[in-house]
This record gives C-alpha cells, sequence and structure tokens, in this order.
C-alpha cells in the first residue's frame, strides 16, 4: 500500500452561479480537513437488557480550507452559491481518493499574522448538503 502526502492534493470547486466556471481547480490551498459525524443516536431503554444500543441519524459532513491570499481567492468560496466542493488526496500524479459534495459556505476568516513578509491565509468552513461521495 503505497503511503500518502499531503502535498499532492487538491480543493475543487465548481458553480454555475459563481464567478468562477465549472471544474476550476483552486490553488493556493495549504491544508483542509473533512469532519464526519454519523449522527449515530442512543435508543437504550429498560428493556435493552443492560446493553447500549444504537440506530443511525443525520450524518453531518463538514470541512474547512485554509488558503493563501491572493487577488481571487475570496472568489473561490465566498463567489459561489452552494458549490460542489471536492477535496482530494493524491496517491500519485492525480486525485484518487476523497470527498465531493454540494456545500454551503458557513464562514470565512482572513488572517494577517502582523509581519510584513507573512502571507495572508484566508480559513473557510463549509458543510456539506445531502450526500457527500467518498471515493
Amino acid at each position: 500500500m503505497a503511503k500518502v502526502l499531503g502535498n499532492q492534493g487538491s480543493v475543487t470547486t465548481t458553480s454555475t452561479t459563481s464567478n468562477w466556471g465549472s471544474g476550476v481547480v483552486v490553488g493556493n490551498v495549504s491544508k483542509w480537513s473533512v469532519d464526519h459525524d454519523a449522527g449515530i443516536q442512543n435508543v437504550t431503554t429498560f428493556g435493552s437488557s443492560g446493553n447500549t444500543e444504537w440506530a443511525d441519524g443525520n450524518k453531518t459532513v463538514k470541512g474547512k480550507a485554509t488558503m493563501i491570499g491572493d487577488g481571487t481567492t475570496l472568489l473561490a468560496f465566498a463567489g459561489t452559491t452552494n458549490p460542489t466542493v471536492a477535496l482530494f488526496l493524491a496517491g500519485g500524479a492525480s486525485p484518487s481518493r476523497g470527498f465531493s459534495g454540494t456545500a454551503v459556505l458557513s464562514g470565512f476568516s482572513v488572517n494577517v499574522d502582523g509581519e510584513t513578509s507573512a502571507p495572508v491565509s484566508v480559513d473557510f468552513s463549509f458543510n456539506y448538503t445531502g450526500a457527500v461521495t467518498i471515493t
């Protein structure tokens, strides 16, 4: 099994109602993360014979991406309406494993570290809405 390094991943946003066209690969991404909550619910009752019982609940999948700021970084997410966001790990030259689905931007922050030579970074938070494809 090949090891996966973080330096070969990619982030793609697509939206037909934005300043970015379909299939635009967002460069300048320095890191991303995805959190998946299965939403299971404890349904233990007195009749559970001392065992905990669980039932499927509503899944929640959300993510974050950090980009180095430039003249168009804010357009990547802030300029889109419910874009498809695809986050990929790469085991080689092309994306191979990742997460994809329609997302809603839940917020962003612009970070300036105060040093004149430090890059400006932008942290985006988004929630997937509906089904998420995991490949």
